[in-house]
Protein backbone atom coordinates (compact mmCIF):
# COMPACT_ATOMS: atom_id res chain seq x y z
CA UNK A 1 0.00 0.00 0.00
CA UNK A 2 1.21 3.69 -0.97
CA UNK A 3 2.10 6.28 1.25
CA UNK A 4 0.16 8.87 -0.61
CA UNK A 5 -2.78 8.79 -2.76
CA UNK A 6 -4.28 11.08 -5.60
CA UNK A 7 -7.71 11.43 -6.34
CA UNK A 8 -8.68 10.97 -10.20
CA UNK A 9 -8.45 13.95 -11.70
CA UNK A 10 -5.84 15.87 -9.10
CA UNK A 11 -2.88 17.73 -11.45
CA UNK A 12 0.18 17.28 -9.22
CA UNK A 13 2.31 19.50 -11.44
CA UNK A 14 3.96 20.79 -7.96
CA UNK A 15 7.10 23.28 -7.45
CA UNK A 16 9.71 20.91 -6.30
CA UNK A 17 9.75 22.60 -2.58
CA UNK A 18 6.10 21.89 -2.75
CA UNK A 19 6.68 18.56 -3.32
CA UNK A 20 9.37 17.91 -0.93
CA UNK A 21 6.72 19.26 1.53
CA UNK A 22 3.79 16.83 0.50
CA UNK A 23 6.07 13.88 1.02
CA UNK A 24 7.42 15.19 4.30
CA UNK A 25 3.86 15.74 5.42
CA UNK A 26 2.29 12.37 3.75
CA UNK A 27 4.90 10.30 6.25
CA UNK A 28 4.17 12.68 9.21
CA UNK A 29 0.34 11.88 8.56
CA UNK A 30 0.54 7.88 8.55
CA UNK A 31 2.41 8.39 11.68
CA UNK A 32 -0.09 10.35 13.41
CA UNK A 33 -2.31 6.93 12.82
CA UNK A 34 -4.69 9.73 10.76
CA UNK A 35 -5.54 7.37 8.30
CA UNK A 36 -5.41 7.07 4.21
CA UNK A 37 -3.81 10.37 2.81
CA UNK A 38 -5.54 11.17 0.04
CA UNK A 39 -4.58 14.64 -1.72
CA UNK A 40 -7.96 15.79 -3.93
CA UNK A 41 -6.53 18.47 -5.51
CA UNK A 42 -3.66 20.44 -6.46
CA UNK A 43 -2.86 23.06 -9.38
CA UNK A 44 -6.30 22.00 -10.81
CA UNK A 45 -9.89 23.17 -8.68
CA UNK A 46 -11.27 26.66 -7.80
CA UNK A 47 -9.61 28.29 -5.63
CA UNK A 48 -9.70 32.34 -4.40
CA UNK A 49 -7.79 34.30 -6.81
CA UNK A 50 -3.88 34.48 -6.30
CA UNK A 51 -4.01 30.99 -4.58
CA UNK A 52 -1.06 29.01 -4.10
CA UNK A 53 -2.91 26.06 -6.17
CA UNK A 54 -2.28 27.90 -9.32
CA UNK A 55 1.83 28.08 -9.29
CA UNK A 56 1.68 24.39 -7.89
CA UNK A 57 2.87 25.20 -4.02
CA UNK A 58 -0.22 24.13 -2.29
CA UNK A 59 -2.51 21.02 -1.85
CA UNK A 60 -6.06 20.12 -0.43
CA UNK A 61 -5.71 16.40 1.77
CA UNK A 62 -9.49 14.67 2.73
CA UNK A 63 -10.33 14.81 6.07
CA UNK A 64 -14.38 13.64 6.26
CA UNK A 65 -13.30 10.79 8.03
CA UNK A 66 -11.86 12.74 10.68
CA UNK A 67 -14.96 15.38 10.71
CA UNK A 68 -17.96 14.62 12.79
CA UNK A 69 -20.55 16.70 13.93
CA UNK A 70 -19.31 19.99 12.58
CA UNK A 71 -15.46 19.63 14.19
CA UNK A 72 -12.53 18.16 13.28
CA UNK A 73 -11.06 15.54 15.27
CA UNK A 74 -8.13 16.73 17.89
CA UNK A 75 -5.65 14.81 16.50
CA UNK A 76 -6.06 16.03 12.95
CA UNK A 77 -6.26 19.65 14.81
CA UNK A 78 -3.43 19.20 16.92
CA UNK A 79 -1.41 17.64 13.21
CA UNK A 80 -2.29 20.61 11.72
CA UNK A 81 -0.59 22.79 14.22
CA UNK A 82 2.50 21.01 14.15
CA UNK A 83 2.69 21.44 10.52
CA UNK A 84 2.36 25.39 10.72
CA UNK A 85 5.96 25.80 10.86
CA UNK A 86 6.50 29.37 9.09
CA UNK A 87 10.51 28.96 9.05
CA UNK A 88 10.04 26.38 6.49
CA UNK A 89 7.40 28.50 5.02
CA UNK A 90 4.83 25.36 5.51
CA UNK A 91 0.99 27.84 5.39
CA UNK A 92 -1.70 25.42 6.59
CA UNK A 93 -5.27 25.92 6.90
CA UNK A 94 -8.19 23.45 8.26
CA UNK A 95 -11.41 23.51 6.65
CA UNK A 96 -13.93 24.77 7.98
CA UNK A 97 -12.34 24.70 11.91
CA UNK A 98 -9.99 27.50 10.81
CA UNK A 99 -11.93 28.76 7.95
CA UNK A 100 -15.63 28.19 6.25
CA UNK A 101 -15.46 25.71 3.51
CA UNK A 102 -15.72 21.83 2.92
CA UNK A 103 -13.88 19.27 4.88
CA UNK A 104 -10.37 19.37 4.15
CA UNK A 105 -6.57 20.50 4.82
CA UNK A 106 -5.01 22.82 2.86
CA UNK A 107 -1.41 23.09 2.78
CA UNK A 108 0.66 25.37 0.87
CA UNK A 109 4.43 26.02 0.21
CA UNK A 110 5.98 30.01 0.63
CA UNK A 111 9.40 30.54 1.23
CA UNK A 112 10.11 33.00 4.08
CA UNK A 113 11.26 36.51 3.15
CA UNK A 114 8.35 36.25 0.36
CA UNK A 115 6.95 39.72 0.68
CA UNK A 116 3.21 38.47 -0.43
CA UNK A 117 2.91 36.20 2.18
CA UNK A 118 -0.34 34.24 1.70
CA UNK A 119 -2.96 35.59 3.85
CA UNK A 120 -4.88 32.13 5.10
CA UNK A 121 -7.39 33.55 7.59
CA UNK A 122 -9.88 35.27 4.61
Amino acid sequence: MGLLKVKNGANLVLSVEMAICLGWVARRWVEAGLGEFIVTSGRDGAHKQGSLHYSGNAVDIRTSHLFRDGKHHDDLLLFAGMLQDKKIGLRVVVHPDWVAGVPHLHIGYQPQGDEKLWDWTE
